[in-house]
């Protein structure tokens, strides 16, 4: 189809837009819906909540999270340290030190 027969339809359907009354017919629906038990969802979700912490508490949660996180950082300082270069760092950090004069000049203004 052509974009010239296109918008002639598209125009003509927004000339023969009709509003459907409504007459009260959704208020009736959501009258007659089911209602919803939120508060069991609620009890699930402590309930559920409450057993995750006792298992974390349990299992020593803390610990491994403390552990593996040293390990972590402590495995990624070693590599970066080993794999640096000190002329990308005088670099880096040169253009860090021109930046952020020329936004301190700029704050001036």
């Amino acid at each position: 189809m052509e974009k010239i027969d296109e918008d002639i339809i598209i125009r003509f359907m927004h000339e023969q837009k009709e509003e459907v009354k409504d007459n009260g017919f959704s208020h009736k629906v959501m009258r007659h819906l089911p209602k919803q038990h939120r508060w069991v969802n609620w009890i699930f979700n402590i309930l559920c909540t409450a057993l995750c912490l006792y298992l974390f508490y349990l299992l020593n949660g803390v610990e491994i999270l403390y552990n593996t996180l040293k390990e972590y950082t402590l495995s990624f300082a070693q590599n970066f340290m080993e794999n640096v270069n000190p002329m990308t760092l005088a670099i880096a950090l040169g253009i860090l030190i021109i930046v952020g004069i020329s936004k301190a000049c700029y704050l001036e203004d």
